[in-house]
């Protein structure tokens, strides 16, 4: 029986609504966010594999200087590089600096972490979860750097996704 006059949802039907609207936010939440993660890993990795080449051209530069400043080849433009300098303080570490300090790239997953880090040791880099290590070597007997330089990209687990080495 239909009552006239009486204009409006009755509290069942609105209550229907209500659940089925949470329902569709929740679902498309949890497309969002897992959007989010794989975009956010698409970029770190994008990071590790990039690296690799402007290593390679600082690596060559450091060892076998042209003459004025670091090959406009690189991605990284940081004009005060020289010859020098990344044999005394190392490619890996000079890298990292241009990358965090100038560039300002911090890790995807934790805001107040740098994205690159320099280690001397391959042994233990899981700890760097979420970042991109370098390994530069340094030889014991004379401070000399070594001529390669490892990358790997750590996941959030602990587990290297992505490993390359660019040498002179």
């Amino acid at each position: 029986m239909i009552l006239k006059g009486k204009k409006g949802f009755s509290l069942l039907e609105l209550l229907v609504v209500v659940a089925i609207l949470s329902l569709l936010l929740a679902i498309a939440v949890s497309v969002f966010l897992g959007i989010r993660d794989r975009s956010r890993m698409t970029v770190f990795l994008r990071a590790a594999k990039e690296a690799r080449p402007d290593l390679q051209a600082w690596l060559d530069y450091a060892y076998n200087p042209p003459g004025g400043h670091i090959s406009a080849t690189t991605n990284v433009d940081c004009q005060d590089v020289n010859a020098g300098e990344l044999l005394s303080v190392g490619v890996a570490t000079k890298y990292a600096y241009c990358r965090n300090s100038i560039l300002k790239e911090v890790s995807p997953w934790n805001a107040g972490s740098p994205l690159w880090v320099v280690a001397t040791d391959p042994t233990g880099i899981s700890s760097y979860m979420g970042q991109i290590v370098m390994v530069q070597k340094q030889n014991p007997s004379n401070s000399t750097w070594a001529t390669s330089v490892g990358v790997y990209a750590i996941g959030l687990d602990g587990s290297t996704l992505y490993n390359d080495e660019a040498r002179y």
